[in-house]
């Protein structure tokens, strides 16, 4: 159709509102069209092409996302490029042709689907390790099996047979992966007796 428009942006591919004449060039009215495109309920409401009529080479594509009635006299396109020959195609007072594709409603949602299956956690919760060394004295140290890494929070220690009660409070902990190993050591403050012992836990995974 031949109908009077301009586009709100003189880099025309850029343009984000057409503005369109609500009858065409032979006086025939649009709003019926117009009005219909507006009731599209998917988001995109269709597709505008406009071509010069002198050239058809020259050209702009749009998708239409908004169909607006400003006035008795025209309407207003919100548009997003999709496609052109140039980014100023056109020049003032070119014959312009517009075709529309106009989209169909949104589809209603579908059914919802089944419930996936339980994961199966058993080969994950099979790798965890927590593996101990315990030493006779103040300080031990322990590590996860190469390959493995060490589980955040996953260093922690216990001792037996300290004298004073709070003398085997621990005073250094420190993790460190050396090559594909991973270490958790510890330290306690003095005042150990006979058969006192520190562990240290590594958690793996």
């Amino acid at each position: 159709m031949q109908v009077t428009s301009f586009l709100n942006n003189s880099t025309q591919s850029s343009a984000t509102a057409l503005h369109v004449d609500d009858a065409d060039d032979d006086g025939n009215s649009l709003d019926a069209f117009f009005t219909a495109m507006s009731t599209v309920t998917s988001s995109t409401k269709g597709l505008v092409r406009l071509t010069k009529k002198s050239d058809s080479s020259a050209f702009l594509v749009f998708e239409i996302t908004g169909v607006t009635d400003v006035s008795s006299s025209y309407w207003q396109l919100t548009i997003s490029n999709l496609a052109y020959s140039g980014t100023a195609p056109f020049s003032n007072a070119d014959d312009v042709l517009i075709s529309f594709v106009m989209n169909g409603d949104k589809g209603d949602t579908g059914a919802t689907g089944a419930a996936g299956a339980d994961a199966d956690l058993t080969s994950v919760r099979g790798t965890i390790q927590i593996v101990t060394t315990t030493t006779s004295g103040n300080t031990s140290s322990t590590s996860c099996p190469a390959g493995t890494t060490l589980l955040a929070g996953g260093c922690s220690t216990s001792y037996t047979n300290n004298v004073p009660a709070n003398s085997g409070d621990e005073y250094m902990r420190w993790s460190y992966p050396s090559g594909s190993t991973w270490y958790c050591s510890f330290a306690r403050n003095g005042g150990w007796h006979g058969g006192a012992t520190t562990t240290a836990h590594a958690t793996c995974l």
